[in-house]
Order: structure tokens, then C-alpha cells, then sequence
């Protein structure tokens, strides 16, 4: 059922209109205030535009009935300059048939046409209708004052739309955009598209307003979430807001609710990390931990990609609190956590599995690799600075994921790895890849065969032979980390060279070590082939000293000794070297002699670039079968395993 349009009462509209009229005939003039004044409020006559446009200023009267032609100014240019100063109905009268006139007064914005001579009845009748017209729109614009009104005094965000444009928006959104009024909106150019945040633009697909709208307006009623930024926001900030859409019924426009829930989806997100964040050092919880591993062990078994577990407990760290404070005990775990996030990669994923026990999970990481991590780590916790008297220390216990074993089975046999470690001595790592309970170091027989190496080495971990793992699984590293190695470790493996075998036992051998930053930046000027020393932080010259021989000519047969040893004992430290050769290329052996200021009897015979490496390289099985004899030379010896 249609509504029934409310007719304004015709007397009460034209006894509540001023009219300014404006013409320069008087009897005209007089004749037409007696027809008017007895139905309008006031009649404010003029004889000509200039008059009639300062009477405007003056009594700022409903309606203007003016003169085309009049001297001083014409009501044309009088209208003109009106139309500059505000929206008012205006009726122009006039006795010449002048088309000319007729088509500019239309182009300005007339509202109705008056021949002379003037009918009375024409007059009122075109009065009374401008009068309806602007009593309805008095109306109008009242309501719509009312309407605004109640709009900027709600605290919510509040647009009115039909679909193509924004109609109408409450003082607190423009306050928000950064705008005095609506007018001010309006002249920016801007839509409500360039106040949606980068991810609330991901979301509508960069669509422009009208055509996202559109799709949401198909489900008036339903709320949903909005990301809105101010002018003065930064990229990554932005309000969260809940949209409420309500459709205007009759006039095809929408009303829009912005109602502010930033705070709420704040508490909401710190609940959330709540729930999975270790409260001290923000990083996983156990059970947000345990979550994030099941996901990787089921996406790992499904494409059979590698999967490494280290989990690591701070050594006495119980002692730790009882001497320093928790306090103390506190900051030493906040700063061990910071070393680990600024040293693992973002895939990883690292949480505090309870106490002072943590573990880390290396997705596409084989145990080789892990291990070589881990004590990275480690050793770059022995060297950080607390407040404690006492490095701070920490065991590893290092595994891999075997296809088909739940994340149980994975933590429990980390675990049994991380008890080795710390029942052998702890700050160490513990390598186990067999489900089995580790207690002590029972003697381990030896591989008997070359598949049981392989299994020990590249599967299980080198926990149990070490020295064998280091000989099949030694790369040539040529690319280092920048930090130092100790130098307790260098230690070992100078230690190591010692103990190679020489001819008589004569030891005919010196090591020079070289760790001053200038001097091994300036060897790839001697040797062609070092420049990876640039990266290395230490490197170990040998060199031959015949005169110490007690059998000539075997010292180059001790010195490789020596070199090997070396280079075995650093791959078992965690660290990576590489054989450059001198000996006997007389421009090297003759460059380093000078260099380093060694005496004329002795050889330098092999250079070893020392640090953590930066890549990891993969063993290689490079048993040739074709170059074994057996008894006689070219009879072939039968291999049973390659």
C-alpha cells in the first residue's frame, strides 16, 4: 500500500515566505505588492538590481521575483551574483519575447517564467508552487539537520551510501579521515576505498567501492569486520571495526554502522598469544610447540622431506637461581633465547618445552646438518656475557625424524639424546637416531660392514664413532661462518696432529697457527687457491723439518699424516677445513716463509683455512673398486659392498 503524499496547507506556506521583488516599473511594481500582501509575511521591492541584490543581503528573504530588464543591473546579473551567495527560488518576469534572455535565465537556475502583463492568478499560482516546493524542501532539510545532528552525536562511525557514492557521513568518520565537514569530503575526491588498511584491500581483491558494496549489500543484516586506517596511521596500523548494513527502505540508499572494536580484537589476540606464548620469553608454549611439530612430522612424512629435532636444557641452571636470583636466572634465559631466534631461520620453529628445557624444531634438515647447528648454538652460548661469575652453559640431545614414528617417539629419543649429553659431561651435543634408552657409555662394537657405517654415520648419528663418522662423512669446506673458533678447539686439533704416526716416531713436523686478520688476508696474494681464507677466522701451516728425521726423505709421508689428522679431528669439533697445498711449489713455499718469518731449513708444506661452515655439504661415497688389486697388480679384488 502506497503512503499518501502530505499536502502543505497553501495559506500557511505563503504566510511564512519573504519574498524580494525586484522590478523597475512602479506601477507594476505596486500592483504586484497589493496581490502579495495580502497572502505573504513581508515584501522587501527594490526598483533595481543593485538595490534588489543589497535588500537580499540585507533581509535574506524565501523567494526572489525580479525584472529581466532594468538599469543600474539587470535582474540576469542580480541573479548571478545571488546564486554566489546561497540556494534560493527565483521567478523572473518579464515583457519582452526574448529567447536570448529566456535560454541564460535557465542556465542559471530559475524556477519558473512570468509574461508580462502579469495575470494575478498566474502569479500566485506560480508562487504557490514555489512555495510548496521550498516549505517540503524547509522540510527536508530539517529532517535532514535533525538526522545530522543525531549522527555526530553518536560516537560510531555512521555513511550513508547509495551504492555509486558516499551521501552522508557523521562528524566522528570525518573527524577519523581527517575532514572538517562532508563539503570537504566531497571536494578531496577520496572514497571510503582509500581508508581500507593493505590487508582490508587483499581481502576485496583491490576492487573499487561500488562493485565490492555490491556484493556485500546482498546480505543486509549481517555484520561483518572492516580494517580501517587514519591519514595519520602508519601502513601497518588499522582500526578493526564491525559493519552493520541496514537498507533505507523507499530511497535505494544503505545506512552503514562502523562500531569501534579495536580494543576487543586486541584483548582477543593477547588472550590468543596468550594461550600458545611462553609468558617470560614469548616464544611457543609447550603445547603451542607441540601443535606446530605435529604439523611439520605429518607434512614431512607425507612428501618425505627430512626433519630434525634439537632439544637443549640450560646446564645447573637450578644453581643458577639458587646463587644469582631468579631474577638473574630470568635474563640469562631472555638472552639465550635472542641468541637462538637471531640464529635459526623463520621455518624453523622454536619453543620453551618447560623450565629450563627448549627445543627446536628444523624442518627440510637432515641430522648431519642439525647437528652441525647445534653446536653452533651451543658454543655461542658458552660465550655470551650474563651476570653470572660462570659461563652459562647448555647440553644438546639431537634427532631425526624416522618415517612412520609419532612426535612421542621423535621427543622421546631427543630426549634420551639430551640425557647423554648431559650424563657425559654436558655442554656438549648428543646425536641419537635409534629408539633406545641411553644410560651411561657402554664399549659399542664396531661396524662390521660398510652398510652398518653408513647407517651409523649418515642415518643414526656419529655418537658412537665418532673418529670412524669423521673419515666417511669429511667434505672440503671453502665457505665459513664470521664467528671465532675457541681456542681450546684449535687445541684439539693441533693435539690431533701430534698423534699422527711418523717414521721413527720423530714427530719431524711444526705447526704455525694464524689468527691475526691481516696476515691471512694477505696469503691469497701467495696461494692461488685460497681465497676461502679470507673467510676463515683461524688457518694451521705444517711444515716439514728434515733435520729432525731419523730415516731421510719420509718427513712429506708424516707431515700429510699430521694434515689428515687434523682435518678429521675439526670435522668431529663441528668444524669444517680445507688441504691447501705448498710443498713443493717453491712461489708458495717461498711466499709463506717470508711471510710468516720462517727459518730456511723449514718446509711449509700444507695450509688448513679453520672455521664454522657456512654451507653444508652432503658425505660422498667415493670407493672406486676399479682401483684395487688383489695379490698381483690388475687382478681384480671382489668387492661384496660398494
Amino acid at each position: 500500500m502506497k503512503k499518501k503524499r502530505i499536502i502543505p496547507n497553501v495559506h500557511d506556506c505563503l504566510s511564512r515566505i519573504d519574498i524580494l521583488l525586484v522590478e523597475d516599473e512602479p506601477l507594476v511594481r505596486e500592483s504586484m505588492e497589493r496581490i502579495l500582501k495580502r497572502r505573504v509575511r513581508e515584501i522587501y521591492s527594490a526598483p533595481n538590481g543593485e538595490e534588489g541584490l543589497a535588500l537580499f543581503k540585507e533581509k535574506n528573504p524565501d523567494i526572489v521575483i525580479t525584472d529581466i530588464r532594468m538599469p543600474v543591473m539587470d535582474g540576469l546579473e542580480m541573479i548571478k551574483e545571488i546564486k554566489k551567495l546561497r540556494k534560493v527560488p527565483i521567478i523572473i518576469t518579464t515583457g519582452y519575447n526574448d529567447e536570448e534572455f529566456l535560454i541564460e535565465a535557465i542556465e542559471l537556475g530559475i524556477d519558473r517564467y512570468i509574461k508580462k502583463p502579469i495575470s494575478q492568478n498566474r502569479l500566485v499560482d506560480s508562487l504557490t508552487e514555489v512555495a510548496i516546493l521550498l516549505t517540503e524542501q524547509n522540510r527536508l532539510d530539517t529532517a535532514n539537520r535533525l538526522l545530522q545532528t543525531i549522527m555526530d552525536v553518536i560516537p560510531s562511525f555512521l555513511m550513508i551510501t547509495d551504492g555509486q557514492d558516499i551521501v552522508k557521513l557523521n562528524q566522528t568518520f570525518l573527524t577519523f579521515m581527517g575532514f572538517a565537514s562532508f563539503e570537504e569530503f566531497q571536494r578531496s575526491g577520496k572514497t571510503l576505498d582509500d581508508y581500507l588498511s593493505p590487508k582490508e584491500k587483499d581481502f576485496y581483491s583491490k576492487k573499487k567501492f561500488p562493485v565490492w558494496f555490491a556484493e556485500i549489500a546482498q546480505h543486509p543484516g549481517l555484520d561483518f569486520t572492516m580494517y580501517l586506517k587514519g591519514p595519520d596511521d602508519g601502513p601497518e596500523d588499522a582500526h578493526t571495526f564491525l559493519v552493520h548494513i541496514t537498507s533505507i527502505p523507499d530511497n535505494g540508499q544503505y545506512l552503514l554502522s562502523f562500531n569501534d572494536i579495536t580494543l576487543l580484537e586486541t584483548i582477543k589476540s593477547l588472550y590468543h598469544e596468550l594461550s600458545m606464548k611462553d609468558p617470560l620469553t614469548r616464544i611457543y608454549n609447550r603445547k603451542k610447540f607441540l601443535d606446530e611439530l605435529q604439523s611439520e612430522v605429518h607434512r614431512s612424512t607425507r612428501y618425505n622431506h627430512t626433519l630434525s629435532l634439537a632439544l637443549f636444557d640450560i646446564d645447573f641452571f637450578k644453581r643458577v637461581n639458587d646463587t644469582y636470583g631468579h631474577q638473574t636466572g630470568d635474563k640469562a634465559i631472555l638472552q639465550i633465547v635472542k641468541l637462538i631466534r637471531n640464529s635459526i631461520r623463520t621455518e624453523d620453529i622454536f619453543g620453551r618445552y618447560g623450565g629450563e628445557e627448549f627445543v627446536i624444531c628444523l624442518p627440510e634438515t637432515g641430522i648431519a646438518e642439525a647437528t652441525l647447528i647445534a653446536e653452533r648454538l651451543r658454543f655461542k652460548i658458552s660465550q655470551l656475557e650474563t651476570e653470572c661469575a660462570e659461563p652459562i652453559t647448555c647440553s644438546f640431545g639431537v634427532t631425526q625424524l624416522i618415517g612412520g614414528e609419532s612426535v612421542d617417539e621423535l621427543i622421546k629419543r631427543a630426549d634420551n639424546a639430551l640425557y647423554a649429553a648431559k650424563n657425559r659431561g654436558r655442554n656438549r651435543v648428543e646425536v641419537l637416531l635409534r629408539n633406545k634408552e641411553v644410560k651411561g657409555n657402554p664399549e659399542k662394537a664396531p661396524p662390521q660392514s660398510y652398510e652398518e657405517i653408513k647407517t651409523m654415520c649418515y642415518t643414526t648419528g656419529s655418537e658412537e664413532q665418532p673418529s670412524l663418522c669423521a673419515i666417511y662423512t669429511r667434505r672440503s669446506i671453502r665457505h665459513y661462518r664470521p664467528e671465532q673458533v675457541p681456542s681450546e678447539m684449535i687445541d684439539l686439533i693441533l693435539r690431533a696432529g701430534m698423534a699422527a704416526p711418523s717414521a721413527g716416531n720423530q714427530q719431524p713436523w711444526h705447526f704455525v697457527v694464524i689468527d691475526r686478520r691481516e696476515t691471512l688476508d694477505r696469503v691469497p696474494d701467495i696461494h692461488p687457491h685460497s681465497n676461502m681464507i679470507l673467510e676463515a677466522p683461524v688457518a694451521v701451516l705444517v711444515c716439514g723439518d728434515p733435520s729432525l728425521e731419523k730415516h731421510a726423505g719420509y718427513w712429506v709421508q708424516d707431515c700429510s699424516a699430521a694434515t689428515e689428522n687434523m682435518l678429521l679431528e675439526a670435522q668431529i669439533l663441528g668444524l669444517g677445513s680445507v688441504w691447501l697445498g705448498v710443498y713443493p711449489r717453491e712461489d708458495r713455499v717461498g711466499g709463506l716463509r717470508k711471510l710468516l718469518s720462517i727459518p730456511d731449513g723449514i718446509i711449509p708444506f700444507s695450509l688448513l683455512p679453520i672455521g664454522y661452515p657456512a654451507v653444508y655439504k652432503p658425505p660422498a661415497d667415493r670407493f672406486i673398486p676399479e682401483r684395487i688389486s688383489n695379490n698381483e697388480w690388475g687382478l681384480a679384488r671382489q668387492v661384496l659392498e660398494k
